[in-house]
């Protein structure tokens, strides 16, 4: 019986190869991390390329003998919810809803008045969650934005309160140029018809003394009423003393009264003057 030749291969078994875990561009594999652990995972997998490793390898070097606890963890897309409220609290000082409240300033809330809670409860969660402010922040933002709003609101009212009183003195003379001579007359006749039925108290209240507007409606009423007409008033057109004394007071608190400078100056000081004699050699 023949013997089998039994061939034996004594070449050494090739030894595995390790895979590189730099790619062409300089790079780290995405997954190059994943053999050293789940658990450092979320550490090494900021490491994108050699100049990161150096970096953190330095980085870790300054914080030998720092106290633990003053360390902060930067979270990434690997990393636990616990690590993420950490550096929240510890590195932006964001805290528990509590401690966000911001009380207005006296003389902006007397611009703008009070603020609604269901918007400043919305404000305060989009301010702690979605931009991770602090409380301090927090305050501070919000005393920027009501300031300025209390601003834009103040010029606002200054503004509009300029234009309804050049409004009002445009509209008196207008009302002068239309009635002429006849017009404080008709101011009286007006100024009867506001005693004879109470409205004087109204007509302030609702901001419409002194508006030439409305005071032409209360002539025209004057007017057609007639003063005779007007039951426990006198019949005459003479004003009475307080009447004398309100037109004198309307006169003065023109601008042009005392503004030598003014068109209207000697025109305003002749109607004060003659009102005064008016007044005191009346009866």
């Amino acid at each position: 019986m023949e013997a089998t030749e039994q061939v034996v291969d004594n070449a050494p078994a090739e030894a595995p190869q390790d895979v590189p875990i730099i790619r062409s561009d300089g790079m780290f594999k995405d997954d190059w991390y994943e053999k050293y652990g789940e658990e450092n995972a979320p550490t090494l997998s900021r490491i994108k390329n050699f100049d990161d490793f150096v970096n953190t390898h330095m980085s870790q070097r300054k914080m030998i003998g720092k106290d633990p606890s003053s360390l902060v963890e930067i979270p990434n897309e690997h990393s636990t919810e616990d690590v993420r409220n950490n550096f929240r609290s510890k590195a932006l000082g964001v805290a528990d809803e509590e401690a966000y409240e911001y009380d207005l300033d006296p003389e902006v809330k007397e611009v703008i008045g009070d603020l609604d809670p269901e918007k400043m409860s919305v404000a305060k969660k989009f301010f702690r969650e979605e931009l991770e402010l602090s409380p301090d922040k927090y305050k501070k933002v919000m005393e920027f934005y009501t300031k300025m709003t209390a601003d834009d609101t103040k010029s606002f009212m200054e503004k509009t309160a300029a234009q309804k009183e050049l409004d009002r003195q445009t509209g008196w003379q207008l009302l002068q140029k239309e009635r002429g001579d006849s017009l404080e007359e008709d101011k009286l006749y007006a100024d009867q018809i506001t005693l004879k039925y109470g409205m004087r108290e109204w007509i302030k209240n609702n901001g419409h003394d002194n508006d030439p507007e409305f005071a032409k409606i209360l002539m025209n009423i004057g007017r057609d009423i007639a003063p005779s007409r007007l039951k426990g008033l006198n019949s005459s057109t003479q004003p009475s003393t307080e009447q004398v004394d309100a037109q004198i007071a309307e006169l003065r608190s023109d601008p042009g009264y005392n503004d030598i400078s003014s068109p209207k100056h000697k025109t305003l000081n002749a109607k004060v003057e003659a009102l005064y004699q008016k007044k005191y050699t009346k009866g």
